[in-house]
């Protein structure tokens, strides 16, 4: 499957949920939108090199960051 249409189907699984994700807490918000968002940019959340959640940067702490060589290069918050 191309970027073009995993993008198409995330945005589809989402609208589907929308309603329901409203009402949502954070977490459920995190795991329902922000990390799919991330598998379907084509990165692995379930690797520790790759993905971290909770991680000190810049002095604060962030919900999600996207790594190269142990550093954070992409933040969620």
């Amino acid at each position: 499957m191309d970027f073009k249409e995993a993008l198409r189907r995330y945005k589809d699984t989402r609208l589907l949920h929308a309603e329901a994700l409203k009402r949502g807490k954070e977490e459920d918000i995190k795991r329902e939108l922000v990390v799919p968002f991330i598998q379907t940019l084509g990165y692995e959340t379930f690797n520790q090199q790759e993905f971290r959640s909770e991680v000190t940067s810049n002095g604060g702490r962030v919900d999600y960051a996207i790594c190269h060589d142990g550093n954070p290069i992409i933040i969620f918050e």
